[in-house]
């Protein structure tokens, strides 16, 4: 009797699987591209924001500058899309301002908000150098500790958190 020898064996199907696999993958590459699965989740600003006391004195009047946002480094910040919340000690809501574009200027109901530009953040752009002040909006703020936060909408996150 004489052996044939066959070296064929199972490469045939391991090659199939082979191509099987490399097709279900390169399906799923394609599509997240095609229906965007990626390009839906932003990455927040990386930005170095400062808080400060105003220098001003509060006083009776209801217009007093209250504390200071620097911008001191990093990414700028599009007006439209970060929320400053003032909260009191307590994690109570003071006010929440929200960039007022035909204004210009943020808005809120307790507390107002003004830059250190002639012109209120005309390039709508909040860039490393330049200094938010918030006011009180006729309203009495009381001597005490508060808590700034700034929240980038388009991540939903929240890029800086500080007491003052």
């Amino acid at each position: 009797m004489e052996w044939v020898k066959n070296e064929r064996g199972v490469s045939p199907v391991i090659g199939v699987i082979l191509m099987v696999a490399i097709t279900v993958v390169l399906a799923a590459v394609i599509a997240s591209f095609v229906f965007g699965m990626g390009s839906k989740v932003q990455a927040p600003p990386q930005v170095q924001l400062v808080l400060k006391d105003n220098a001003t004195k509060l006083t009776s009047d209801k217009y007093d500058a209250v504390f200071d946002i620097e911008h001191s480094g990093g990414d700028d910040l599009i007006a439209n899309d970060i929320v400053i919340y003032v909260y009191y000690a307590n994690e109570t809501l003071l006010d929440e301002l929200i960039y007022n574009s035909a204004s210009q200027s943020f808005n809120g109901t307790e507390v107002m908000l003004q830059t250190n530009r002639t012109t209120v953040l005309n390039d709508t752009a909040f860039s490393p150098g330049e200094k938010l002040t918030i006011y009180e909006n006729n309203i009495t703020i009381k001597h005490g500790v508060y808590i700034v936060k700034v929240f980038h909408e388009p991540s939903s996150t929240c890029i800086f958190r500080g007491d003052v």
